[in-house]
């Protein structure tokens, strides 16, 4: 079942900074327009790592998984398992020979983690 007549579909997006190592978890009607926006208040460069076709509750429930990486807001420490919930999310609705290959793509595709940096004592 699509959207209602008159709505336009959203997306769920990931958009990545490299220079926090964080990412953001969101949902838009234009993902990469909302990267235009963020990207003018941003110091740093960001990049949009991945979408797909989602509505509030799919983000919702993404940044519930997400939840023990959260930094600010919709913001989360960028690690490897957020990066395997990402592609996960990313995957989840294809089947099983389509899935194991697209989450391969998806491991060569998006930025690898950074080790967490430890605060002096």
């Amino acid at each position: 079942m699509g959207p209602a007549k008159g709505v336009r579909p959203t997306k769920v997006y990931f958009i990545y900074c490299e220079t926090t190592n964080r990412v953001k978890c969101g949902f838009a009607i234009d993902p990469r327009m909302r990267l235009g926006n963020l990207q003018v208040g941003s110091p740093t460069i960001l990049r949009l790592i991945g979408e797909m076709d989602g509505d509030e509750a799919l983000e919702r429930a993404i940044k519930k998984r997400l939840s023990h990486f959260r930094v600010h807001g919709e913001w989360f420490e960028y690690l490897d398992d957020v990066r395997e919930i990402i592609i996960d999310e990313l995957t989840a609705q294809l089947a099983d020979r389509e899935q194991f290959e697209a989450r391969e793509a998806w491991r060569c595709r998006l930025p690898i983690s950074k080790p967490r940096v430890r605060d002096p004592p």
